[in-house]
């Protein structure tokens, strides 16, 4: 929904995401000028051997809202 601007950002808060329920959606969105970070906008580690990602993470259209989207979770003590 992101890449097809639908929506600006997502917000997973369920922790322990499959790497594989977010791989291709990650590919599609960087490739319409989106960002997929974990909370505290670090790149998502694929290899790592463990098949779920430890943190949540943020995707969203563009690397300015993703930025205040970690600004405020900061703020907020997220």
């Amino acid at each position: 929904m992101i890449a097809k601007g639908d929506a600006e950002a997502h917000i997973n808060s369920g922790f322990r995401a499959g790497k594989w329920d977010i791989a291709a959606s990650q590919i599609i969105l960087e490739e319409a000028g989106g960002i997929v970070t974990d909370l505290d906008g670090k790149l998502l580690d694929y290899k790592k051997e463990s098949t779920t990602l430890n943190r949540s993470f943020i995707a969203s259209a563009n690397k300015e809202l993703h930025k205040k989207i970690i600004e405020e979770l900061v703020r907020l003590g997220v």
